[in-house]
């Protein structure tokens, strides 16, 4: 479309620039999973995490092998990770039987990269009374009793330059823990005070550079 309309300009979310009127946005999925794997290792009572995720993409891919990383990057030893697909990003009764078999199988923390069907993810930890890990925005009002934290990265900041003309690169923007407003972790109140500090230090090290997550 973009090279039917050569007037327009034209902008993507996880897509690649490619034309002389576009411009993309790329999320940081790697590093949003390394901050993910970090917290539900601390957290973890049984040294068994999971992840839940909607089809097998390069951005789900490079998300669940941080993940993998940072859980055994945390001082617990061996964490096993377990990792399903659903096939769907938006089937919130697809996502709650599929963190239910997780949970059945020792998981005692998740996170995902879903869109809508991650209110079955929450309620399926919440109703089996273990914890989840959301994704781009705080997502503690889908279960205050399991949410222990969210993986932060959110593109409305961008967008809103993109439309508004101001940061029209015509290249890929990578929102990542450099960025103003950009990929971060968040934490409730069901996380203790020394974890978050940790936990904290982690995102310090990774926007530093002293923890090498390529965004």
């Amino acid at each position: 479309m973009a090279a039917q309309y050569p007037d327009v300009e034209f902008a993507v979310t996880n897509g690649v620039a490619a034309g002389a009127n576009v411009s993309a946005i790329k999320i940081s999925y790697a590093q949003m999973g390394y901050l993910a794997g970090y917290l539900a290792c601390e957290m973890t009572k049984t040294n068994h995490i999971a992840f839940l995720g909607g089809e097998e993409i390069p951005i789900v891919e490079q998300a669940v092998k941080e993940y993998e990383r940072a859980a055994q990057a945390c001082g617990k030893g061996d964490v096993q990770v377990d990792s399903v697909m659903t096939g769907n990003w938006a089937d919130v009764n697809k996502a709650y039987e599929a963190a239910r078999g997780l949970i059945a199988g020792g998981a005692d923390v998740l996170w995902h990269v879903l869109d809508t069907a991650d209110a079955g993810l929450v309620a399926a930890a919440q109703d089996a009374g273990v914890y989840a890990i959301g994704l781009y925005r705080d997502s503690s009002a889908l279960g205050e009793k399991a949410v222990i934290g969210s993986a932060i990265g959110s593109p409305g900041a961008l967008i809103h330059s993109l439309a508004c003309g101001t940061t029209l690169t015509h290249e890929n923007l990578f929102l990542d823990v450099k960025m103003e407003d950009g990929v971060n972790i968040h934490m409730t109140s069901l996380t203790p005070a020394d974890v978050q500090e940790r936990v904290k230090a982690v995102y310090e090290q990774v926007k530093s550079g002293e923890i090498q997550v390529e965004p």
